[in-house]
């Protein structure tokens, strides 16, 4: 299955190469009719995508064998906060453990098989596998990002719609 994705945190678009078909809508109803957790859609993307941390304050630091982890608030409005693993060696962002306000375990994200690219004299490390346990009814979600362009530019991303493909419009 091979599939072009472009959104942000309330839009998305994808071309679906095996069905042929174009389809763009919003975020919240995509993750509704594919019981995905919604906490996910107040999150940025770019980040988790990237393994990066967008939080603003730091709460706790501790050491144990796999690398440093550090408790941060978010920046989101949501009131989560997160456990993040850092390699100590690489700097890389291995998991991220997100908790909401009632201490409850939201998600457990785990990244892996980095690849290291150099953009306009800037390297960038990505990971290209993005594991999600731990979700609502003991759901798990797993990314393999292949063949990934990093291009520093604009954050708005948007995908052309192949003119033989229909246009699948979920509001």
């Amino acid at each position: 299955m091979v599939w072009a994705v472009a959104g942000d945190s309330k839009y998305y678009q994808i071309v679906d190469t095996t069905r042929r078909v174009f389809t763009s809508g919003g975020v919240n109803s995509l993750f509704l009719r594919n019981n995905l957790p919604l906490f996910l859609t107040h999150k940025n993307w770019g980040n988790w995508l990237m393994a990066r941390n967008d939080s603003s304050r730091l709460i706790d630091i501790r050491n144990d064998k796999r690398g440093i982890w550090f408790t941060v608030e978010t920046t989101q409005s949501d009131q989560t906060h997160e456990h993040l693993l850092i390699d100590s060696e690489q700097l890389f962002l291995l998991q991220r453990i997100i908790i909401d306000q009632e201490d409850k375990k939201l998600a457990h994200i785990y990244y892996s098989h980095f690849r290291k690219k150099t953009v306009d004299g800037i390297e960038c490390v990505q990971p290209e596998k993005i594991t999600i346990k731990d979700l609502d009814y003991g759901n798990n979600i797993t990314l393999e990002l292949a063949d990934l362009e990093l291009k520093k530019g604009p954050k708005e991303y948007t995908l052309p719609k192949p003119s033989s493909y229909p246009h699948k419009y979920l509001p």
